[in-house]
């Protein structure tokens, strides 16, 4: 079963604080998000979901399917239904720091990416030397001489 939503926008002018709301062709400053409206009957939460991500999860309340809350909430985040996920937007590199060092962070056509990357890293324990980076995690190197 298939929820119908109305397709929403909240843009935030950074630094200007003035919300924008876009509801079809409809425009206005400061909106808040319309209060959901029940849906079609239903049994259990798999007999509402629309197989959006956007949108968040749907449940069904009472016989009713209700309207899930958005995943990405915060001003600087965009959802992408490709990817199922809440991207990071930006301006420039700066934005986009991680504050992991097995990344490396850039921004690309707008968007945040956080690339694992294989570079030298500490992992914090005395006992190990040569760590380095796998999959976005420092990884022991090889057990040495106890470290001063």
């Amino acid at each position: 079963m298939q929820v119908s939503t109305t397709i929403s926008k909240w843009y935030s002018l950074l630094g200007v604080g003035l919300t924008l709301c876009v509801v079809g062709l409809l425009v206005s400053a400061g909106c808040q998000a319309p209060p959901p409206s029940p849906g079609p009957a239903c049994e259990a939460d798999a007999d509402c979901d629309d197989g959006l991500f956007c949108n968040g999860p749907e449940t069904c309340v009472d016989g009713d399917c209700q309207a899930g809350e958005a995943p990405c909430t915060a001003t600087t985040v965009e959802c992408s239904e490709e990817a199922n996920e809440c991207l990071r937007v930006c301006l420039e590199d700066v934005g986009c720091d991680d504050d992991n060092e097995c990344t490396d962070d850039a921004c690309v056509d707008g968007v945040c990416q956080n690339t694992d990357n294989t570079a030298v890293c500490d992992d914090g324990d005395a006992c190990t030397e040569n760590d380095v980076c796998t999959n976005g995690e420092c990884t022991p190197g090889k057990t040495g001489k106890k470290r001063a």
